[in-house]
């Protein structure tokens, strides 16, 4: 590293093609482009050609130059801006150099951008070496930040690399967030692979969050071996899984997603389940989910998923879940299915919403929905609801009823 610094305060006084920063800087975002641009006549980067030359084609000797001509940029943000522009380029022809001349730099938080950047170009043309670099330097806050982008980075590209260099790194925060970063990744990326390691995690919220991680992914992909990995867990970490698992078959397959869900032992376990089954079939086919859900036995759960389906169905296709619902057989579950519905529309298209109340048979749910009607429309004009209610045809009895569910001013 010495060698390199001497060779670097070298060019700096014989000056290698001093470069005008101002008028050579076209873009700090663009990419190094090959060698060839990079060899062309450096007598039309010398300092007032008129000609743009982007730092993506910059030489070694030209980005030392640009280097030692910073402190013609008056603004600090833009000098920082520009060196880190520069740095980038650096890193692409000599990545270990860059970062060795980033850890030199004497100002904490140039030091910083620059260190960033450099180790954001490094992430993806050589994570090997930055890895080593970071292994290399002081644990503090900025290690902590360097070892976040090379954990992101290093997942998506090469699970298995970063996960046995997070295991080299200091037993600390550091080390427990890139091990979870890239522990996501990996339930992503291969999600039978990783759930034998997950399942012998101690259990903690991390842990919590990368058994939901894998079993979504895997639920998708395959459900049986999903839900065989799962009677391996812990009580409180299958109740978590099964969810996570039938959610994601539900995208794939919500018949079949559902049938397991329904022999399922009752309890909280079934419930969540068959709430994570609801979410995603109702966005995508609320008829079938309504149907499927009023077979639920009566109960919070299946006015949750009866609210939940009628509203997604209602949103495509208002006509339809209306005809739907007045033909149901007249009994409990009706009443649920037209009071989810009676509250859906009930901001929307009050009169309709009116009309249907009719159709309830129990006066305590009739009474919930005049409650909500009468809600919705107060938030808007009360003394308009007050002439809404007297110009309706129903009967004097309910428009007594309506008023009386008015907010007083």
């Amino acid at each position: 590293m010495k060698k390199r610094l001497l060779f670097l305060i070298a060019a700096f006084v014989l000056g290698y093609g001093a470069v005008n920063i101002w008028s050579h800087v076209k873009s700090t975002s663009s990419r190094h482009q090959g060698d060839s641009s990079a060899s062309s006549s450096s007598k039309e980067r010398e300092l007032g050609s008129s000609k743009n030359v982007s730092i993506s084609e910059f030489s070694f000797s030209e980005i030392q130059a640009a280097v030692a001509r910073l402190n013609r940029i008056p603004n600090s943000q833009r000098r920082i801006d520009t060196l880190c522009a520069l740095m980038r380029r650096w890193a692409e022809l000599d990545g270990s150099g860059a970062f060795d001349y980033a850890l030199l730099l004497n100002d904490a938080e140039t030091q910083k951008q620059v260190l960033m950047a450099v180790a954001d170009e490094l992430s993806r043309l050589n994570p090997q070496l930055l890895a080593e670099k970071i292994l290399a330097i002081p644990t503090n806050s900025l290690s902590g930040e360097l070892v976040h982008i090379l954990a992101i980075s290093w997942a998506q590209c090469d699970v298995r690399s970063a996960l046995v260099w997070a295991g080299r790194l200091p037993e600390n925060g550091d080390k427990e967030d890139a091990f979870f970063t890239i522990r996501s990744q990996w339930a992503e990326q291969y999600p039978e692979e990783a759930s034998k390691a997950i399942s012998l995690l101690s259990e903690s919220s991390p842990t919590a969050r990368l058994i939901s991680i894998t079993a979504s992914h895997w639920g998708e992909t395959d459900p049986a071996k999903a839900l065989a990995w799962i009677n391996t867990l812990s009580e409180n970490q299958r109740a978590l899984a099964v969810s996570e698992v039938v959610g994601s078959w539900a995208r794939r397959d919500p018949v079949s997603a559902g049938s397991y869900v329904a022999q399922l032992p009752p309890g909280g376990m079934q419930d969540e389940a068959a709430r994570a089954v609801l979410s995603t079939w109702a966005g995508h086919s609320p008829q079938e989910a309504v149907e499927w859900v009023v077979q639920f036995p009566a109960g919070e759960l299946q006015e949750q998923g009866i609210r939940l389906a009628v509203s997604a169905w209602n949103s495509v296709d208002s006509a339809g879940v209306q005809t739907w619902a007045s033909n149901l057989p007249v009994d409990q579950t009706r009443d649920t299915v037209m009071k989810s519905l009676v509250e859906t529309i009930a901001f929307s298209n009050p009169d309709k919403a009116i009309d249907m109340i009719s159709l309830i048979n129990d006066l305590g749910k009739q009474e919930q929905c005049e409650q909500a009607i009468v809600r919705y429309q107060s938030q808007i004009d009360q003394n308009a609801t007050q002439d809404w209610v007297a110009g309706l045809h129903v009967s004097d009895e309910m428009k007594a009823r309506l008023k009386s569910f008015i907010p007083m001013n």
